[in-house]
């Protein structure tokens, strides 16, 4: 009885080092899988190059461009009178920065006028 309890446990040690093994493969193989994305660069006119990195480098390039104030964004607003219309206004992170900003102190001032309080 009791070889049979210890081949049992030594059989259930060896599955579980197994298993341990093979997870620890898979998240080799996991952070060395290349991503492949298109990136464009800031340049007026540059067309979108495909850029392939690995997944945690891509992890720090997000990141890292985050914080860029330089990387440019682009976002579609509607055209005045339609509802179908639109289109793609591309500015720096910075310079959307100061159009929100602007068009905050844009509203206070409205609205203070509007209240009667205001200059």
């Amino acid at each position: 009885m009791w070889k049979l309890a210890a081949v049992a446990i030594a059989s259930a040690l060896v599955l579980c080092s197994a298993q341990q093994s093979g997870a620890s493969q898979s998240r080799a193989t996991e952070d060395a899988a290349v991503e492949c994305k298109y990136v464009v660069s800031a340049d007026p006119g540059a067309k979108p190059t495909k850029l392939c990195l690995p997944k945690t480098q891509w992890a720090a390039k997000t990141k890292l461009d985050a914080k860029d104030p330089n990387r440019i964004v682009c976002h579609y607003e509607e055209e005045p009178g339609t509802r179908f219309a639109s289109r793609k206004i591309c500015m720096s992170a910075a310079q959307w920065d100061d159009r929100k900003l602007q068009d905050r102190q844009d509203i206070e001032r409205i609205q203070l006028q509007s209240s009667g309080r205001g200059p």
